[in-house]
Protein backbone atom coordinates (compact mmCIF):
# COMPACT_ATOMS: atom_id res chain seq x y z
CA UNK A 1 0.00 0.00 0.00
CA UNK A 2 3.12 2.57 0.42
CA UNK A 3 3.08 2.04 -3.07
CA UNK A 4 0.58 4.17 -4.37
CA UNK A 5 1.86 7.16 -3.33
CA UNK A 6 5.40 6.36 -5.50
CA UNK A 7 3.11 5.91 -8.77
CA UNK A 8 1.48 9.23 -8.12
CA UNK A 9 4.88 10.97 -7.67
CA UNK A 10 6.06 8.93 -10.65
CA UNK A 11 3.24 9.87 -12.72
CA UNK A 12 3.68 13.28 -12.14
CA UNK A 13 7.05 13.65 -12.46
CA UNK A 14 7.30 12.50 -16.64
CA UNK A 15 5.72 15.68 -17.40
CA UNK A 16 8.21 17.98 -15.35
CA UNK A 17 11.27 16.03 -17.28
CA UNK A 18 9.63 16.07 -20.45
CA UNK A 19 9.49 20.16 -19.93
CA UNK A 20 12.72 20.31 -19.11
CA UNK A 21 14.38 18.05 -22.31
CA UNK A 22 12.04 20.27 -24.43
CA UNK A 23 13.37 23.42 -22.51
CA UNK A 24 17.45 21.83 -22.94
CA UNK A 25 16.43 21.23 -26.63
CA UNK A 26 15.20 24.37 -27.75
CA UNK A 27 18.04 26.30 -25.92
CA UNK A 28 20.88 24.01 -27.60
CA UNK A 29 18.98 24.58 -31.03
CA UNK A 30 18.17 28.07 -30.33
Amino acid sequence: MQDQPNLIKVRKWPGRLFRLIKLSIARRFG
